[in-house]
């Protein structure tokens, strides 16, 4: 892994977050950061270095760098930023389609199935697993509300949440592992919210 390299591309999307619309309070920089170092960490759990997990990780700095262009279907922006990027710093015809092919599996219609895939997704998805999931959470909840006009009550999103992680699964063993228990206890405490309401209504 080139850290030169990576400090470039993490200087790169930093600048161009910069012109990114403040509403958007989960969809950030600071998500970026944290996913990129997730991937890293499942990737080494992986063993996976060399040219493999340099795509991954650029996939992992560009992957919601289309927010800056469109909310809906902004993976197709991204794809755009990243191959900019890369063919203007000579970056070869494979890692650009490998890059692209990674941004576009993080897009909730499609099914992965590489490692490297599984990886960018669960990275992407990891704060379910979080002690600070309920502030993602709410951060997300916002952003819905400013940037689509999405509104739940409160009742509303704690149960949107809950359906959400019930049928929510890591795709890799190790994001299991690291975070599968804290997940279960974020979908334990939903419950009891969403049960503290029902009481409160009957």
């Amino acid at each position: 892994m080139n850290f030169t390299l990576f400090y470039r591309i993490s200087q790169h999307v930093k600048e161009l977050f910069q012109d990114l619309d403040k509403r958007h309070t989960y969809h950030n920089y600071q998500h970026t950061l944290n996913v990129v170092e997730v991937a890293k960490n499942l990737a080494f759990r992986y063993n996976i270095f060399s040219k493999e997990i340099d795509a991954l990780l650029i996939a992992a700095f560009f992957h919601d760098t289309g927010h800056l262009k469109a909310y809906e279907g902004h993976e197709d922006f991204s794809v755009e930023f990243a191959e900019n990027y890369l063919e203007a710093n000579n970056f070869s015809a494979g890692t650009i389609k490998e890059v692209s092919k990674l941004i576009k599996s993080t897009c909730v219609k499609t099914s992965c199935t590489f490692i490297n895939e599984k990886i960018l997704h669960d990275a992407d998805l990891s704060h379910v697993g979080y002690k600070n999931f309920f502030v993602s959470a709410e951060n997300l909840r916002k952003e819905w509300e400013s940037l689509l006009g999405i509104y739940y009550t409160n009742e509303e999103w704690l149960q949107s949440q809950l359906d959400f992680l019930k049928k929510f699964n890591f795709l890799t063993d190790e994001a299991q592992l690291l975070f599968g228990k804290q997940l279960k206890s974020n979908l334990k405490l939903l419950k009891t919210k969403i049960h503290d309401f029902e009481r409160k209504d009957s």
